[in-house]
Parts: structure tokens; C-alpha cells; sequence
């Protein structure tokens, strides 16, 4: 059983998905301290597998191959980028869903005339859209603004993808990045009608044996299911 991640069923799928993995993870983290002006410091453990039996936080292999992750880090280290933090990936239609802008900017210059720019995608079309000057300072995170915004109706699991990215008075992009958010429909509404079945013959004094209950009590045993008003179905013994 794989903690982390959905097993794969070959050699190559188990790279696959452990490097995907491994790109999102660095990325998260990555921002995560570029973000925080209190960290003067922070570096990847390790870098460089030693052999090819290596241990998986590497992001380079023996061969000097760099793997997925190490671009990943290489992008979220830009020295000025735009980085987009949320508590929530998914949600359910109708639901809102929050994402903060940050610049990040490690750089002791401040380039001028920068924009934020950012625009929400479904199914590939530009839903909603937006660019506000940039606030930046030399050596330090600043926080932009929220991005709010209502998931909408769906009936099946869809995704929607938020872009920023920081555009130079030219109109030449600085730094972008992306986040995705999975759209689940509403779920149908149990029924509230009370449901009862009695149960009999070798069912129930399989049952019966397995809650230790006497043999006389395999005869009057009855299942009552009533979703609106209980949390589990409820077994009786008469």
C-alpha cells in the first residue's frame, strides 16, 4: 500500500507518479518558505543521488539527470515571482473558494510598472479575468490580495485552473504559475423514508454468532435503515 500517492502498475508508472508527486511537494514547499520573510535560508535534502539505489527526496539522479522536481524548484526559486497559496483545492458547486497572490521578490531593485495579472479557466475557455499594478519591495514577500470566486454547477467532476503571473510594463511575462481546483456535483439528498428488512435462515445466525447474541435471537432479527434521522442503519433483536 502506497501512503503517499496511488500505487502504479508498472516500473515506469511508479516513476511517473512518484515524480509527480515529488514536483508538487517541492513546489509546495518551496513557496511556502519564499513566502515567509522571516526564513533567511532553506535548501533541498539531498540533492544528487549518490547511486542509482538512491533515496526519493533527491531531484537530480546519479547520472546527473535532473529530475521533474528539479525544475519545479528552479521555477519557484525565480529571484522576482508570483506565488498563489490556498487552503482548498476542491469543493463542491456553489461552494466559494478562496486563493491568496503573493510577489516574491529576493532582488534589492524594484522593477517598475510590474502587473498582476490573473485569469480563471474551465474546460479550457477563460471564465474571469483581472491585472492590478503589483505591489513589490526589494527583499520581501508582499502579500497582493484574495481571489474569490464561486465553483460552479456541474454534474460531473470537472477542474478549473487559476493562472497568475506578473507582466513587465512591456507586456513581456516576468513569472507565472498555476493552481488547479477539482469541481465535485451536489450529491442527491438520501431519502428520508424509513426502510426495515427481516432477516432469516443461515444470514442471520451467521449474523446473530458474530454480535454473540443467543441462537433463539437469530429468528426475530431485522435490519432498520433510516438515513434522514439516524447516522448507520441500526440492528434489532427482538
Amino acid at each position: 500500500q502506497c501512503l503517499w500517492m496511488e500505487p502504479g502498475d508498472s516500473m515506469s508508472e511508479w516513476i511517473r507518479r512518484s515524480q509527480d508527486h515529488q514536483v508538487w511537494i517541492t513546489r509546495l514547499m518551496t513557496e511556502a518558505c519564499r513566502r515567509d520573510n522571516r526564513m533567511v535560508s532553506f535548501a533541498i535534502h539531498l540533492f544528487i543521488d549518490a547511486w542509482p539505489a538512491g533515496w526519493m527526496k533527491t531531484i537530480m539522479d546519479c547520472r546527473r539527470h535532473p529530475k521533474p522536481a528539479y525544475f519545479a524548484y528552479q521555477d519557484a526559486l525565480a529571484p522576482l515571482a508570483v506565488s498563489c497559496r490556498t487552503d482548498r483545492t476542491c469543493g463542491t458547486s456553489g461552494e466559494s473558494i478562496e486563493a491568496e497572490a503573493w510577489v516574491c521578490n529576493d532582488l534589492n531593485e524594484i522593477t517598475a510598472g510590474v502587473e498582476l495579472c490573473y485569469q480563471l479557466e474551465r474546460g479550457g475557455r477563460v471564465v474571469r479575468s483581472a491585472r492590478v499594478p503589483a505591489r513589490i519591495r526589494s527583499n520581501e514577500a508582499v502579500f497582493q490580495g484574495r481571489i474569490r470566486f464561486e465553483l460552479p454547477s456541474v454534474t460531473e467532476r470537472e477542474t478549473l485552473t487559476l493562472r497568475l503571473g506578473l507582466l513587465s510594463a512591456s507586456g513581456e511575462t516576468l513569472h507565472d504559475t498555476a493552481q488547479t481546483f477539482g469541481v465535485f456535483p451536489i450529491l442527491a439528498q438520501p431519502s428520508s423514508q424509513m426502510t426495515a428488512q427481516s432477516l432469516g435462515g443461515e444470514k442471520a445466525r451467521l449474523l446473530a454468532s458474530e454480535l454473540a447474541l443467543s441462537p433463539a435471537a437469530a429468528e426475530a432479527l431485522w435490519i432498520i435503515d433510516a438515513p434522514a434521522a439516524l447516522e448507520d442503519p441500526v440492528l434489532l433483536a427482538a
